[in-house]
């Protein structure tokens, strides 16, 4: 189990759908405390917590070339509202009218679509593979994670374990 999917669902409806699967009969691993602590509120059961790991024969600092007169920033592009996208873009509007910085946003995933909607010059990477991942994170000065729902996410341990700060909500 990777999230308490109902809090997903605004709609009453997929809101029950959602939780009524968790009375499946199925065994049970979880990936975070969080998730854990939010099944046993909300269903009276818990499970076992696998905390994920970041592959680290993939993940780590890359020698890259890096343009110094730029401000390179990464993130998960998906639009779905959990993932705060629009945050991060309210936010790289308000710095690029603020600061004379020349930023650069890459964005990764499946829906390059996004990248016509930020305000500062985007490159949208379709569906990295890990190792293509791990030169994008070590090109970066920052990684963001603007969610405003995780679990147990991948992609800020596999920006540090590639040495790049991560800049993130409280989630």
């Amino acid at each position: 189990i990777q999230h308490y999917e109902p809090l997903l669902f605004h709609d009453s409806y997929f809101y029950r759908m959602a939780k009524e699967t968790y009375y499946l009969p199925l065994k049970w691993i979880v990936n975070s405390s969080w998730a854990n602590k939010m099944l046993g509120k909300f269903i009276g059961r818990r499970g076992p917590v696998v905390i994920p790991g970041v592959n680290t024969t993939i993940f780590y600092p890359r020698e890259v070339k890096k343009d110094e007169s730029e401000k390179v920033i990464i993130a998960l592009g998906k639009s779905s509202r959990i993932k705060g996208l629009k945050y991060l873009f309210e936010a790289l509007n308000i710095i690029s009218k603020r600061y004379d910085l020349r930023l650069k946003l890459i964005l990764y995933g499946n829906e390059p679509h996004l990248a016509m909607l930020s305000p500062v010059r985007t490159r949208y990477v379709v569906n990295p593979s890990d190792e293509e991942l791990a030169k994008l994170y070590s090109m970066a000065d920052v990684a963001v994670i603007p969610s405003i729902y995780e679990s147990s996410p991948l992609p800020p341990l596999e920006a540090m374990a590639c040495g790049t700060p991560v800049v993130t909500t409280k989630y």
